[in-house]
């Protein structure tokens, strides 16, 4: 792919997704990027990003890294694996004044001083990511841990009684 030279964005997406085909991972990550829908990256170290790809780096026909731009980040649970969401960059670029693209001066920090790298090697999972359906699954969680709690104090009385 070094070879080619693309100009246009839209025509250089175009090509990869045709060209990534055969690899799964390679094509999760042109379609993130393509279309700007959000990523969920879990690190070998269970630390979890959640953000923006930005057009992965394809050129050398492998990925050897991604860059991110977070929106949240978190961690998984070391048993259960379930994802703890820590912090909300959205809401530290909101208050900022960062989302607007304007810069505030020249020393000033934008949107993309917050891009993280991520080497492909440290990369457990990765998988596309929608709000609505995450707070759905955390809602199903917190409701069967409750109805766990429930079940065992039930549990508990009948013995006692």
């Amino acid at each position: 792919l070094s070879r080619y030279r693309f100009n246009d964005p839209i025509t250089r997406a175009n090509w990869l997704s045709q060209n990534v085909r055969h690899s799964p991972e390679e094509s999760l990550l042109v379609y993130a990027a393509s279309t700007r829908f959000p990523l969920v990256v879990t690190l070998s170290s269970r630390k979890v990003y959640i953000g923006v790809l930005t057009m992965p780096a394809l050129e050398n026909g492998s990925v050897e890294y991604i860059e991110l731009l977070p929106i949240m980040s978190g961690f998984r649970d070391k048993d259960e694996l379930t994802l703890h969401l820590t912090t909300n960059y959205h809401d530290h670029y909101s208050k900022r004044g960062l989302l607007s693209g304007i810069p505030m001066g020249p020393n000033t920090l934008s949107i993309n001083s917050f891009r993280v790298v991520i080497p492909a090697k440290e990369i457990e999972s990765m998988s596309l990511f929608d709000k609505d359906t995450y707070n759905d699954f955390k809602a199903q969680e917190e409701q069967a841990k409750i109805d766990k709690s429930n079940a065992l104090t039930t549990q508990a009385d009948n013995v006692l009684i």
